[in-house]
C-alpha cells in the first residue's frame, strides 16, 4: 500500500485538494519512482533483441505506407534503412538468413522472411519510385519460387529444398496473429506481376490461391490475408502509371491525389524521364507513358488498356473514385 498511495483519484485530487496540473504531475511522479525502485529489487525479465527478416519486412512496409499517406519523409526513411539492412547483412551464400544478433546474421530464412520482404519491398517501391526496391522484389520472388515451391502439389513450403533435412516439410496458408506466408506471398506476386508484366508471378500467386481454394469456402475467417490477394486478383485492379518529373511540384500534388483515396486494389508506377526504354523494358505498365507539353500526366488503366490521359487533378480524384 506504501509503494503507490494516491489518497484519491486523480481528478478528485484536483478538483478536492485545488491542486494544479504541476503538483499531480508530482504526486504522479513520485510515485513512479517508489514503484520503479521496488521493481529494481527483482530479477529483470530477458530482453529479446535479435532481429527478424519477417517482421521487419512488414515494418518496411508499414513505414513505406505510412510515408506515402502522411508523406512523411522521416517513416519512408525508416524504411529505406530497414531494407538497406536486410538486403545487405542478413544475406548468406544461399539466400536470405533469418536472424541477426550482435553484428552476426545466422539461420537459414523461412518463406515468411522471404513473402514479407517481398511485400514490404513492393510497397516501398510504390511510395519511393526507387527502382532498386522492385529488383530486389523481383529477385526475391524468383529465390523463393526456385527453393520453397511445392511442384507437386501447388503452394510454398515453410521451409527451403536446401534447408536442413526435416522429418516433414510443414506447409500452411491459415492466418493468425500475423499473416502465413503463402498468403503474404500470393498478394506480392500478384503485385509483382502486375508491376513487372512476368507471367510467372501471376500464375505462382493465382496457384497458391487455387490450393487453398476450399478452405477459402468453407473457413473465410482463417485465411483473411489470402481472400486480401483473391480480392486483388479478381477485382481488376487499377494500374496507376504516372509520368513526370519526381522532384516536380505537380508530379508530387498528382500522386498525392491517387493516393489520397482508399483503393487497395491497385498498382502504381512512375516514370520520370521520356523515353527511358530501361525503366519501359522493367515494368511494362510505363511503356509509352510521356508527360503533355511538360505537364505531369496521370494513366489510369486496368488490364493494361488505360483511359485517356489525365492532367487535371480533379479529374483523376473523379475518376479514381469511379473505379
Amino acid at each position: 500500500d506504501n509503494i503507490l498511495h494516491i489518497p484519491k483519484a486523480p481528478h478528485q485530487f484536483a478538483e478536492e485538494e485545488g491542486a494544479t496540473q504541476q503538483s499531480l504531475l508530482e504526486v504522479l511522479e513520485r510515485s513512479r519512482a517508489k514503484l520503479f525502485k521496488e521493481r529494481e529489487k527483482r530479477v529483470k525479465p530477458g530482453l529479446d533483441d535479435k532481429i527478424l527478416t519477417s517482421w521487419n519486412g512488414l515494418m518496411i512496409g508499414s513505414m513505406a505506407l505510412a510515408g506515402r499517406a502522411e508523406g512523411g519523409a522521416a517513416y519512408l526513411e525508416a524504411a529505406r534503412r530497414a531494407a538497406d539492412f536486410v538486403l545487405t547483412k542478413m544475406r548468406g551464400e544461399r539466400g536470405l538468413l533469418r536472424t541477426h544478433r550482435v553484428g552476426q546474421s545466422r539461420l537459414n530464412a523461412y518463406l515468411d522472411d522471404y513473402a514479407f520482404m517481398m511485400m514490404g519491398l513492393v510497397d516501398l517501391y510504390e511510395s519511393s519510385f526507387e527502382m532498386r526496391w522492385l529488383d530486389e522484389a523481383a529477385a526475391l520472388a524468383r529465390e523463393a519460387i526456385a527453393r520453397f515451391w511445392d511442384e507437386r502439389e501447388g503452394a510454398f513450403f515453410f521451409t527451403a529444398k536446401d534447408h536442413e533435412e526435416l522429418i516433414v516439410r510443414k506447409k500452411t496458408a491459415q492466418d493468425g496473429a500475423i499473416p502465413s506466408g503463402n498468403s503474404v506471398a500470393a498478394l506480392a506476386l500478384l503485385r509483382l506481376g502486375k508491376l513487372t508484366g512476368e507471367a510467372t508471378f501471376t500464375e505462382t500467386g493465382q496457384a497458391i490461391i487455387k490450393v487453398y481454394g476450399e478452405f477459402l469456402d468453407r473457413v473465410p475467417g482463417a485465411f483473411h490475408m489470402m481472400l486480401v490477394a483473391l480480392d486483388f486478383d479478381r477485382g481488376a485492379p487499377v494500374e496507376g502509371a504516372i509520368a513526370g518529373d519526381p522532384a516536380s511540384a505537380d508530379t508530387r500534388a498528382a500522386l498525392d491525389v491517387v493516393n489520397s483515396l482508399f483503393v487497395p486494389n491497385k498498382v502504381i508506377a512512375l516514370k520520370g524521364s521520356p523515353g527511358d526504354g530501361e525503366i519501359e523494358e522493367k515494368i511494362p505498365l510505363l511503356e509509352g507513358k510521356e508527360t503533355l507539353e511538360g505537364a505531369t500526366v496521370v494513366y489510369l488503366c486496368r488490364n493494361y488498356t488505360c483511359d485517356a490521359p489525365l492532367t487535371d487533378l480533379a479529374a483523376v480524384r473523379e475518376r479514381l473514385g469511379e473505379m
